[in-house]
């Protein structure tokens, strides 16, 4: 079994950004996705937003809310808790 190649890490700032792997979509529990309860931002008003919950792991599971019928995005709580960081300190600020 070939092991995948990760990209390279892009840095922002003074802050590096770590990428991952999604999980495989083998490895989602066996009831699906809809096990998960996804919440929406309050910013969100025309339904075509990311839906966040928390996965039966633990994990935090993303998902593109015009397709909820597809596998989500999978994310370690530290993946998450370090992802959520830079958006407070603004590192994904581009405009």
């Amino acid at each position: 079994m070939c092991s995948p190649t990760l990209p390279r890490v892009p840095s922002i700032g003074t802050r590096r950004v770590r990428s991952s792997l999604v999980t495989p979509a083998e490895s989602l529990p066996v009831r699906g996705p809809e096990v998960i309860d996804y919440k929406v931002s309050s910013f969100c008003s025309l339904g075509n937003c990311v839906e966040v919950g928390v996965a039966p792991d633990g994990g935090i599971a993303v998902r593109d809310g015009k397709s909820p019928e597809t596998l989500p995005l999978l994310f370690t709580t530290e993946e998450w808790r370090d992802f959520v960081a830079g958006v407070r300190a603004g590192e994904f600020d581009f405009a």
